[in-house]
Order: structure tokens, then C-alpha cells, then sequence
């Protein structure tokens, strides 16, 4: 995530959706490098009962939006647009247990009932098909309850068939998925695996482009007065709060304490800093 959030065709996004997150050993969140430029949606572990396995990231531009938490492994943000207000999910499907996919057949309406109302899935399906994954692709069992739900719902596959979303140790397959109403054709722009981002990761990031009009707030974005901060009470958050980290004494556990690091000062330049 670390890598993939410098990127800046990432940072210039509306929307960044992850599945699989990483997760802060020191309290319930994950990295977030962009506070300046965008709001975290991370459902929380007191909502859902575990730690969140999907994350948004929304750029402030957008302004005024909806975050709804189904589960850990399942997020909805709404979006007015000038046509309709655009729902976008984003979904964690584990493979064993496809939690994530019976929430999305309970709870998300059939065509005849979507008036006004548009929809763009997004996520980590766990499920081979060769709907999605090309002639060759292996058929899941799950897979048949997806295209089931993709009929139900009214759902395009905007990826086109065979593109490989997980290369992991070279064993190919397409798993991440972007699932859009039919009634976003006209508005869709692209859609694609894009190389040019990737991180170090075996699934490989999706971009897509979309022609959607969305009043955007007037507010610029906020930069902090570094000159007028309040250097005593920095220095005594950072003290007082810096006793929590654990001693690195293996190669993770140093990259947990910086990450931690980061977190302290950055939350210490918002307590003293306007």
C-alpha cells in the first residue's frame, strides 16, 4: 500500500478502493499517507466484529457523500450525480466461507427496482469463471451464483475476459472484478488492468474511468501553517505517545515502527498545528 499510495495517477483518483488492507498493529486503521487529498473510509472492528478486510479512500473534492458498512468484508459509498446517485461497492468475497457474496444477493435490489440508482462493484471476488476469466478460466460453483446475481441485478463485467487481475508466482487468473449497472455504458470511459501502477502485490490494480458529473465542494484543500505551530505541544504528544511502540526485533516489526512513526507525528503536527 505504502508503494502504491505514492503513485500519482493513484493519488489524483476520486476513489481508491482496497481489499486486504494492511492493518495497524496499534490501533484499528490502516496506512493513510493522504490525509491532505483524501478521506479514509475503514470500517470499524466495533461495527462489524473484526478487522476490515475493504477500505476506501475519497478525495475531498467530491464533498458531500454516504459511507454505509455492511461487514468487514463489505462497504457502500453513495454519490449524488447530476443523473442519479451512484453507489459504489466495495467487496472482500473470501473463498471459503463467500460471506461477501450472499450479503450482495440479500441486499441488493433486482433491475425493475432501481429507479434513479446506479451501481459500481468493485473488488476481490475469489471466483474463477470463464465469464470473466477467458475460455480457459475453471468453473467455481460460486461463480454460477455470481452471474446469477449479475442477471438479477442488472450488472455488465466491464473487464474484458482473460484480463489477469492475480499473477502470483506466475499461476494467472481473474478474480478482481468491476461490475457496473447497464445503465453506466454510456458513461463508461475505460476499464482495464493498469501496469503502469503496480505495487508490490500479486493482484494487479484495476483503473477505471468514469464520465459522471458530481457537485464538487467549493472548499480548497487545507494546508497546515507550519510557522504558527505550537512546538511544546508537538514535542509532548510525540513523547507521551511514542512509549507505546514495541522495540523492532525482527525485519517486520521495523517497518511496523515506523509506520507507527508516521502515524504519531501526524496526528501530533494536527493537535499543534492550524
Amino acid at each position: 500500500m505504502a508503494q502504491f499510495l505514492r503513485e500519482e495517477e493513484v493519488v489524483s483518483a476520486d476513489l481508491i478502493a482496497i481489499q486486504e488492507p494492511w492493518e495497524n498493529p496499534y490501533q484499528d486503521s490502516t496506512h493513510h499517507p493522504l490525509k491532505q487529498t483524501h478521506e479514509l473510509l475503514y470500517p470499524a472492528e466495533s461495527e462489524t466484529g473484526g478487522r476490515a478486510r475493504v477500505c476506501l479512500f475519497i478525495s475531498k473534492r467530491l464533498g458531500e457523500h454516504t459511507h454505509l458498512v455492511h461487514s468487514r468484508d463489505c462497504q457502500e459509498v453513495r454519490i449524488k450525480s447530476e443523473r442519479s446517485e451512484l453507489r459504489i461497492i466495495n467487496v472482500y468475497n473470501d473463498q471459503q466461507h463467500g460471506a461477501a457474496l450472499r450479503l450482495l444477493q440479500e441486499t441488493l435490489p433486482p433491475t425493475r427496482e432501481q429507479k434513479g440508482v446506479s451501481y459500481l462493484i468493485l473488488g476481490d471476488f475469489n471466483l474463477h469463471h470463464p465469464a470473466w476469466g477467458g475460455d480457459d478460466a475453471p468453473r467455481d460453483a460460486r461463480a454460477e451464483d455470481l452471474l446469477d446475481l449479475m442477471e438479477s441485478v442488472g450488472l455488465d463485467n466491464w473487464l474484458a475476459p482473460g484480463s489477469v487481475t492475480r499473477d502470483q508466482a506466475g499461476s494467472q487468473s481473474t478474480i478482481d472484478l468491476a461490475l457496473a449497472s447497464y445503465m453506466l455504458r454510456e458513461q463508461l470511459i475505460s476499464c482495464g488492468v493498469d501496469h503502469s501502477v503496480h505495487a508490490d502485490s500479486d493482484h494487479l490494480p484495476i483503473l477505471t474511468l468514469l464520465e459522471v458529473n458530481v457537485p464538487e465542494t467549493a472548499e480548497a484543500v487545507k494546508r497546515r501553517n507550519w510557522k504558527a505551530m505550537d512546538v511544546e505541544k508537538f514535542l509532548t504528544f510525540v513523547s507521551s505517545n511514542l512509549c507505546m511502540i514495541r522495540l523492532p526485533d525482527r525485519p517486520n516489526d521495523i517497518d511496523n515502527a515506523v509506520d507507527h512513526l508516521l502515524d504519531i507525528v501526524q496526528q501530533a503536527a494536527q493537535a499543534s498545528t492550524p
